[in-house]
């Protein structure tokens, strides 16, 4: 079903004030697509064959900001939204696969929807007629991307191309990849090494991000992606878990789990890499029956090398490690010194974002799925929480500067002090007593 385009006040605003001086003005590309599909539109892109220079005198009133002159691109705010007003152009050659070495400026419409990457990201609408080239319209009726022109050719413009193609199909969940362009993608998807891993990143998020995660994933194995992005990840395709514990291969596993995570980044990311260290862990024992010793240590250092790869922030690199190192730790049957060092290696402020994984974790696994023992640790670790005991140095009565009073040198053996201090006191919160640190302190040093 394609859907009625609606056009807010503002933009129609902006449309006429282009049009009353003699020109062709559009609101293009995805707000189009979106519109037609029934999904609320975030951005706004207007393109016009009016001159840059007289956009500036036209807006000149709201202050435009001009962020890609020789682009023919300028940007206005309107009521807090920003519009992004370009001129109809052609690209030239694409000598880094990212942007043109040149562009040219055109007074049709037609010319400037030639350059685009898919039919339906080529739309046009002035306020009262669709423009549509390249039946973008019944491609959306028929749930297919498919590229503008020659596939191979917007490919090797950018080859970035592939993966958003697969994420808009990840992302709409009623669009597939045209055969020819799965094909062309599944040709040239060594194309993908030129591009940085900044860009790769972002559009990998969002994929991840997306209602259908696994439908991404699985496309970019498919299509011969993953090898460049992820080879580790490539490596658990068809890996048979031989286990007593699981009715499915490695990969599908993880896209279960992924499947099954809240749409946040850093559980997503924990998901689609918790057991990547299974193929290097892999042993047999003698009822034939496989085993994956330590694979969750194995499996956060080998995330943090893919994550530091692909160019992801410390903070984002060093929270996925922590959810994948303790991704194994279900177990409620554990004393209380045992969990307190468990929320303090997650940190209670990843504690939901913990929680969340292993449920997920479960739920890939063989049915039936049992979620008691983890109950009880959320509960365990909530009344630590709650009870206010102390699971941080920060937390202890005495600090370095109390120790450096008894006569004790700035240095490593402060650090050392105050953890034989937090051991103590985590066995017994009771123990968090000046006068008893002190004296545990003395004997210690003495």
């Amino acid at each position: 079903m394609v859907n009625k385009i609606v056009l807010n006040d503002d933009i129609l605003s902006i449309l006429n004030s282009i049009k009353n001086k003699g020109y062709t003005a559009l609101v293009v590309g995805g707000y189009i697509r979106d519109s037609l599909l029934g999904i609320t539109p975030h951005d706004c892109d207007i393109a016009t064959n009016c001159s840059y220079d007289e956009l500036l005198e036209i807006f000149k009133g709201y202050n435009p900001k001009e962020i890609g002159k020789s682009f023919g691109i300028i940007q206005i705010k309107i009521n807090n939204v920003e519009y992004e007003i370009a001129k109809f152009r052609t690209d030239g050659v694409y000598s880094d696969s990212r942007r043109p070495d040149t562009v040219e400026f055109v007074d049709n419409f037609y010319e400037d929807a030639k350059r685009r990457d898919f039919t339906i990201n080529a739309m046009g609408y002035d306020g009262a007629k669709l423009y549509d080239y390249f039946k973008g319209q019944e491609d959306l009726a028929n749930g297919l991307i498919r590229f503008v022109g020659i596939g191979k050719e917007r490919i090797n413009e950018d080859a970035l191309r592939m993966l958003r193609a697969i994420r808009f199909s990840t992302k709409m969940s009623n669009l597939e990849l045209y055969n020819p362009t799965f094909d062309n993608i599944s040709v040239m998807s060594h194309g993908i090494k030129y591009i940085s891993e900044e860009r790769v990143r972002l559009e990998l998020d969002k994929i991840l991000l997306s209602d259908y995660p696994s439908k991404g994933i699985r496309l970019l194995q498919q299509t011969g992606l993953l090898k460049y992005i992820i080879p580790e990840l490539n490596e658990c395709v068809g890996f048979n878990q031989n286990n007593s514990h699981h009715n499915k291969d490695l990969l599908e596993h993880i896209l279960t789990v992924v499947d099954h995570t809240k749409p946040i980044l850093v559980n997503r990311l924990s998901a689609l890499l918790h057991d990547i260290g299974k193929v290097s862990t892999h042993s047999l024992d003698e009822n034939g029956e496989s085993h994956y010793y330590l694979h969750h240590k194995v499996s956060a250092d080998m995330a943090g090398e893919i994550l530091t790869r692909l160019k992801y922030d410390n903070k984002t690199i060093e929270t996925v490690k922590r959810l994948i190192y303790d991704h194994m730790n279900k177990n409620s049957k554990q004393s209380d010194k045992v969990i307190k060092r468990f929320v303090i290696r997650v940190g209670v402020e990843n504690l939901p974002n913990m929680f969340d994984l292993l449920q997920a974790d479960i739920i890939g696994h063989k049915p039936p799925h049992n979620f008691k023992s983890l109950d009880n640790l959320k509960q365990k670790c909530y009344d630590i929480i709650n009870r206010e005991e102390p699971i941080k140095t920060s937390q202890l009565v005495i600090n370095g500067r109390d120790i450096m009073d008894l006569g004790i040198k700035e240095g490593k053996l402060i650090g050392e002090l105050l953890e034989i201090c937090m051991n103590r006191v985590l066995d017994n919160p009771d123990y968090n007593n000046k006068d008893y640190l002190i004296k545990l302190i003395m004997d210690e040093i003495n």
